[in-house]
């Protein structure tokens, strides 16, 4: 059984984890995402705060997403993902199968690594969507 000083220390970090997972993601925010004006069906979307605050994301299926996030400034990384046919020997995965598909990232460095996309997430319900130009 716990002792009066364990319980108390136990309640206190379950309520600070509280606080932390909820603090300011209140704000709902969602929209569409498309590269070279074909939906993205599958991938990743990914609101970081520009002053190194928290981030949030959410997967994005057929060209949609919705998450949850605080009010504020922020950086936009996307990823999409598409499988892919591929023969023997694949360049970066030598222990696969002799063919097959294998998922990879097609949407460029300057949407997601080194992106250049910002939003910036109202206090109410904010609607963000992201049409990103083919980079060839």
């Amino acid at each position: 059984m716990f002792t009066h000083l364990k319980k108390r220390v136990y309640l206190c970090l379950i309520f600070s984890t509280l606080l932390v997972g909820c603090a300011g993601s209140d704000v709902s925010v969602s929209g569409k995402v498309s590269y070279g004006d074909q939906p993205v069906d599958r991938g990743v979307i990914e609101f970081i705060e520009v002053n190194n605050g928290p981030s949030f994301s959410d997967v994005i299926t057929e060209g949609h997403y919705k998450l949850q996030a605080a009010s504020g400034d922020y950086r936009v990384r996307i990823t999409g993902i598409r499988a892919e046919h591929y023969e023997k020997p694949h360049k970066n995965r030598p222990d696969l199968p002799a063919s097959g598909l294998i998922d990879v990232s097609y949407i460029p460095a300057v949407y997601n690594s080194e992106t250049t996309l910002r939003a910036t997430v109202s206090p109410k319900e904010s609607v963000h969507d992201f049409n990103l130009e083919a980079v060839k």
